[in-house]
């Protein structure tokens, strides 16, 4: 079936409506059943353990030390190290296990009978059933226990470093910011087993899976889990059908003239734009070393094919994981965003032969946006993670703590983005500056030829022999162009170069050929300097005569 493109459009605007409203309705939602904070968890002898303030100071370490994109919370972040939330799940039953079995056996769990074991296990399972809700949370003295170990086990991890994990030294700075960490990571722990009031399931639909806790898959879960992957897959095979069975109809082109790259001339904003090209493969090099950088810290998670060690720099402590995918997912952006907008300001040159007043130097400014942003930002990431920046300035100039592509500064990603955005629109959609001009402008509509002297001597000399119009016109179409075609550009005051070629139509069919060159220069000075209205136009249009020609496709001097 043959489909119109305004339809076809007509359904994609609906679509994307229609999703922003459901995942609106999401978020919504989400945030009106969020799990709560308890302002207290207490022990049961009434001592405090962890308060709101360390969970949300937990939750400021784990962003501005970049743990996301070393592991994953509540099953969301990178998959190189663990899930904090099944981790603290699991170490917190292992804790418990050890403290019932010493209490109840006076030994090791792992050395108790089968039986003995399941009694162990059984006490566990029942402190870990119930609700967490409410301002204050009542922890059991083994979860109490567990708590601090746990506390313990990130300290070591986390502030000492686990190169076998991946982790560097130092990556949380302090033995403070480990604990806190470990705050928030429990927090998540707790909530993942903890019934959520009115439901049959945890906050997280008892994710992870953990016996021992309680979590479980419900049926529930699994039969959403299936109806799930049931519509992905009839979504992707809609997509298929629908792009097979429809016919859009082939939209109408006008075809361009190509020119030979020897006869086109770079105008100077065009020159500024070719900067960006070098720029770009740099970005992109440096993507494709961090890349392989990534793949192999799977295989060797504290070196890289021993080159570390051969020039005595700790690969792991520079470069950890989680900094080299955030550098790796924004240079994959960053390159190819600067392609877009070098292409974006060389184009409109190479297409319509002309720029804009000082487009040059804009070109140049947004070229130094992008140096700021890449720089400014790369770094501000850096001393992020490493601690060097701490406070609110993490937050602003630091990394955010989120995962990949959104991770870069604030400043730069949002203020300086968006300064940048609007900057190029701003250059690229100014007036033109007629007085200046490429050779050699592709598509546009057609422009005669003023007085067409690249080769002056050759093109007289060709024209003495030939007598007949259609001859002369292809050396000087100009000459017999309608002027009433091109005055619906409002643009008179530009043609008068034109005006005074035409003049000289009586000389050039019979005047020598020294005699003509040197005329049309000599009307052509002279228009320059009588009826430009600028000062740039005038220099434009000598510049042009200077050099024995005036550019092709320059009707509007």
């Amino acid at each position: 079936m043959e489909v119109r493109r305004k339809t076809l459009a007509k359904v994609l605007v609906v679509v994307f409506v229609a999703n922003l409203v459901v995942m609106g309705a999401g978020a919504l939602y989400s945030s009106q059943n969020a799990p709560p904070i308890p302002e207290r968890v207490v022990g049961s002898d009434g001592e405090t353990v962890a308060t709101d303030a360390q969970v949300q100071a937990g939750k400021r370490a784990f962003q501005s030390n970049a743990l996301m994109n070393h592991g994953s919370i509540l099953g969301n972040g990178a998959y190189f190290g663990v899930d904090y939330t099944a981790d603290t799940l699991e170490l917190k039953t292992q804790f418990m296990q050890r403290y019932y079995a010493r209490e109840m056996h006076g030994s090791e769990y792992a050395s108790l009978d089968p039986s003995a074991q399941a009694a162990v296990d059984s006490r566990v399972k029942r402190d870990l059933t119930g609700t967490a809700s409410g301002p204050v949370v009542q922890l059991s003295a083994a979860e109490v226990f567990a708590h601090e170990q746990v506390r313990e086990v990130y300290v070591d991890r986390y502030h000492e470093g686990a190169p076998d994990r991946g982790v560097a030294e130092g990556m949380i700075e302090t033995r403070e910011g480990a604990r806190r960490f470990a705050d928030f990571a429990l927090w998540t722990a707790l909530i993942s087993h903890s019934q959520r009031p009115g439901s049959d399931g945890s906050y997280t639909n008892d994710w992870p899976y953990n016996p021992l806790a309680g979590n479980v898959p419900e049926g529930a879960t699994m039969i959403w889990s299936a109806i799930s992957m049931v519509l992905l897959i009839a979504g992707a095979g809609a997509a298929v059908w629908l792009y097979e069975s429809i016919e859009l109809p082939e939209p109408k082109t006008r075809g361009i003239e190509i020119p030979d790259p020897s006869d086109l001339g770079l105008l100077p904003s065009q020159r500024a734009a070719t900067r960006f090209i070098p720029i770009a493969g740099l970005l992109f090099v440096g993507q494709v070393l961090l890349g392989a950088l990534l793949a192999h810290y799977y295989v060797e998670r504290d070196g890289f094919f021993g080159v570390g060690e051969a020039l005595g720099i700790d690969v792991l402590q520079w470069l950890p994981f989680a900094l080299t995918k955030t550098y790796h997912l924004n240079l994959g952006i960053l390159w190819i965003a600067t392609l877009w907008l070098g292409a974006g300001l060389f184009l409109p040159g190479l297409l319509t032969g002309y720029e804009p007043d000082n487009q040059e130097r804009y070109v140049n400014v947004l070229l130094g946006a992008l140096l700021v942003v890449v720089v400014g930002g790369f770094t501000g990431v850096w001393l992020g993670a490493k601690g060097i920046i701490d406070g609110p300035l993490w937050w602003i100039i630091g990394n955010e703590g989120l995962e990949g592509a959104v991770e870069v500064y604030r400043v730069g990603t949002q203020s300086l983005g968006v300064v940048e955005g609007d900057f190029h629109i701003v250059a690229l959609g100014r007036p033109e500056d007629r007085s200046r001009n490429a050779r050699g402008a592709i598509i546009g509509p057609e422009r005669p030829d003023l007085c067409e002297l690249d080769r002056p001597t050759h093109a007289v000399d060709r024209m003495d022999r030939v007598s007949a119009r259609p001859r002369l016109e292809r050396y000087f179409p100009a000459l017999f162009v309608d002027l009433d075609d091109l005055r619906w550009r409002g643009e008179r005051e530009r043609f008068v170069l034109l005006l005074e070629v035409r003049r000289l139509r009586s000389q050039l069919w019979v005047g020598s050929r020294a005699d003509t060159a040197r005329e049309c220069r000599r009307a052509a000075s002279a228009a320059c300097d009588q009826k430009f209205p600028t000062r740039d136009a005038r220099s434009g249009c000598a510049d042009a005569v200077r050099h024995g020609y005036v550019s092709r496709y320059d009707s509007h001097g």
